[in-house]
């Protein structure tokens, strides 16, 4: 994962602050200190933003590209549950919120580009 910060052109930032629109009446002031708390990273095709088994305390805006969200059985064999596509939360949320490993992994299907924003310091 490249760990560079990203740079978010103004059309970028529109479209967070369209997206957060979408969800809830917030000023464009508060959109941007999300923005600055936040932390913009690439994932390259088959990067995971939540791998089974770990604690998640970050949710993510999907800004460009697709993620699959899917569980392996005890077989090996692999169950996609979902995709978050451009435009939508990534996030292991019920794992997160009960502080419990995640049942469920979050993979990037194509070079993506997404604003991270931490839920709660690691413990």
């Amino acid at each position: 994962m490249d760990t560079s910060r990203l740079r978010f052109s103004s059309h970028q930032i529109d479209e967070i602050v369209s997206f957060f629109s979408n969800y809830a009446r917030i000023s464009p002031l508060s959109v941007n200190k999300l923005i600055e708390i936040g932390n913009p990273k690439h994932y390259a095709k088959g990067e995971k933003f939540i791998s089974a088994g770990d604690i998640p305390n970050r949710f993510a805006i999907n800004l460009k590209g697709l993620f699959r969200y899917y569980y392996t059985g005890e077989d090996g064999r692999e169950f996609t549950k979902g995709f978050f596509p451009e435009q939508t939360f990534l996030s292991s949320y019920s794992a997160m919120i009960q502080i419990l490993p995640s049942r469920f992994n979050i993979e990037a299907m194509e070079d993506s580009q997404i604003l991270v924003i931490l839920y709660r310091e690691k413990n």
